[in-house]
């Protein structure tokens, strides 16, 4: 959550969406966290905390990220059946390339590799507008030469 908002006022604009985008928070997690921040009693036992001096330590931003990898800033949905390679070897090639994968299509996701029978997260991509590519695209993406 800190890696991805940043600030504790940012984390506490973060819409539902948003917040599905982040890897490993799903739909109940994700209305449970907005519940929370919503709450004003809530908020005022951590804004008592920030008046009594406690201050949060931010995360340094990761290094190592190659500017120009092949998925460099983007935050890619894998969904369907692959056939070229199980899911974890997807994941750790895009993550290799400077990308992150994420289990649930948001507003925040920026691009979906669609396997066979692909579904519910190929549909919600189509809504939001998500750019979509199939496996071989996806194959093809990994092999291009940079530069």
């Amino acid at each position: 959550l800190a890696e991805r908002a940043g600030t504790w006022e940012q984390l506490c604009e973060l819409s539902i969406e948003q917040l599905e985008g982040i890897d490993g928070i799903g739909p109940k997690v994700s209305l449970a966290i907005k519940a929370f921040l919503s709450d004003p009693d809530e908020l005022r036992v951590i804004d008592g905390l920030f008046a009594r001096g406690v201050r949060i330590l931010y995360p340094e931003p990761k290094s190592g990220v190659m500017t120009g990898s092949r998925f460099a800033g983007e935050t890619v949905v894998l969904t369907g059946t692959l056939s070229t390679m199980t899911r974890e070897e997807a994941k750790a090639r895009i993550e290799a390339e400077g990308g992150k994968v994420t289990g649930s299509v948001s507003s925040g996701t920026s691009l979906l590799v669609a396997g066979e029978k692909a579904g519910s997260k190929l549909r919600k991509a189509e809504q939001l507008g998500v750019k979509v590519i199939d496996e071989g695209q996806f194959v093809e993406r990994l092999a291009r030469e940079l530069g």
